[in-house]
């Protein structure tokens, strides 16, 4: 670099030309102690015009105390968003902008006054902005073409997403560069309201976007060909079955710490084709869990294949919900059973309704002389078990709530305090089909 003493203080006539050996020495030097000998020749061109670039620059501005020039920063954000498509790292340009407006600046130092105060703290000011400004040029081109890729690839996966739930197996084979695999894991997810949804000091709508984009980022990292379609409610999510496949537990556990709210997930594991079914299945066994408020955690079907049954609808779930038919005249009593369901003995649901165990010893007489079972004979007790939970379920599917038939402490156990979270049914969010063939995918 070539400069000359200037005429007043604390200005320097500098030409913005750097020896092509100074700048090639000061790349060579930046790759050798970062990446070594790992970078291709494109990417070695990008960080020689990147250090001149910011030695002429310094050069320019020190001599004519003007800002950094907007031609200068649009080739700075054009070889940052070179690197972020070529998935280059970004640090290595940051420091190629420090080290080329130090070298330069070494170079330029002795051509300075530096007399005074003022003048030491001018330069020192005008470097730092320098640096500032051209360190924030890298930053936003990489970051905006980032953002643009992320962009492309989202709409990528929602189309591929899109076409294997509705069975379109070709069609998402040639919707992007995702390699569609034999099988996936379908798990149907429900995520609960984070503690701040609650808080009206807060905006609840941006509470909620913030747990999905947290639930998204840990996603981000479960894997590649990880398929979703999320929304703050919950959604669908596809993983490719293979070796790669991690415990499905210990994702849900990853799902929860990101959101920092409860989640709820069902699951069904189908080959490629039968896909649709697989979802279907997975909504309904994610509909039973939260309707029967089992509680946040992972379900597989054998986990509610009871409660899978007894919700089908037809002649053997009318027989089996008419069972406590004759206590819709003194609804206490199925209240009181339900409790006593839950409970898992006399005592306890005494303890619970805070009634002596004697009241509820007649009252569960009342409801063995009105239904003509027994809670006290294992065979009786799994005819009244069942026909709780068949009644709660198609309570909470028309409209009501299962703890109008189990009472609010069997709730915890089988009622649908959290059937709000998900939405009245599967069917709402796959079709009205109650007799879909849905046992094929399990």
């Amino acid at each position: 670099m070539s400069v000359s003493r200037a005429t007043g203080p604390g200005r320097a006539r500098a030409t913005a030309a750097t020896p092509p050996l100074l700048a090639a020495t000061v790349v060579r030097e930046l790759v050798g102690e970062i990446v070594g000998d790992r970078i291709g020749g494109r990417a070695r061109a990008d960080l020689t015009l990147l250090v001149n670039i910011c030695a002429g620059e310094l050069g320019r501005v020190l001599c004519a105390r003007a800002p950094v020039s907007a031609a200068a920063l649009a080739r700075i954000e054009n070889v940052a968003a070179r690197w972020a498509q070529l998935d280059l790292p970004v640090d290595l340009l940051q420091r190629a902008v420090h080290a080329g407006i130090g070298t330069a600046f070494q170079q330029l130092a002795p051509t300075l006054a530096w007399s005074t105060v003022r003048t030491v703290r001018g330069n020192g000011l005008v470097l730092i902005d320098i640096v500032r400004t051209m360190s924030t040029a890298v930053s936003r081109g990489y970051v905006r073409e980032i953002r643009a890729l992320a962009g492309e690839q989202r709409a990528v996966v929602q189309t591929v997403t899109a076409r294997l739930l509705a069975g379109n197996v070709a069609g998402a084979s040639t919707s992007g560069d995702i390699e569609i695999a034999d099988g996936y894991r379908v798990l149907a997810v429900a995520l609960g309201q984070h503690p701040d949804e609650q808080d009206h000091r807060l905006d609840a709508r941006v509470v909620a976007r913030r747990k999905l984009r947290r639930v998204q980022a840990d996603l981000a990292t479960a894997g590649p060909g990880v398929l979703t379609q999320l929304s703050v409610d919950g959604g669908t999510l596809l993983l490719p079955l293979d070796e790669t496949t991690g415990d499905p537990d210990d994702l849900v556990a990853r799902l929860t710490r990101a959101a920092a709210a409860p989640v709820t997930v069902a699951m069904a594991d189908a080959d490629r084709d039968r896909i649709p079914q697989a979802v279907e299945l997975a909504h309904e066994l994610l509909d039973l869990a939260v309707r029967l408020g089992r509680g946040a955690g992972l379900y597989r079907f054998e986990d509610l294949a009871c409660e899978y049954q007894l919700g089908r609808p037809g002649t053997a779930n009318e027989k089996i919900r008419s069972v406590l038919a004759p206590l819709q005249t003194e609804p206490e009593l199925e209240r009181m059973l339900g409790e006593f369901l839950a409970a898992g003995g006399r005592v306890a649901t005494a303890q619970r309704l805070g009634v002596p165990v004697g009241v509820l010893r007649r009252r569960l007489a009342r409801i063995t002389e009105l239904t003509g079972l027994d809670p006290a004979r294992a065979t009786d007790l799994w005819y009244l078990r069942s026909s709780v939970i068949a009644r709660a379920i198609h309570r909470t599917a028309h409209g009501g709530g299962a703890a109008q038939v189990l009472g609010s402490g069997a709730a915890q156990v089988y009622g649908s305090g959290a059937a709000h979270m998900h939405g009245g049914g599967a069917a709402r969010i796959h079709g009205d089909d109650p007799d879909s063939e849905l046992d094929a995918a399990v």
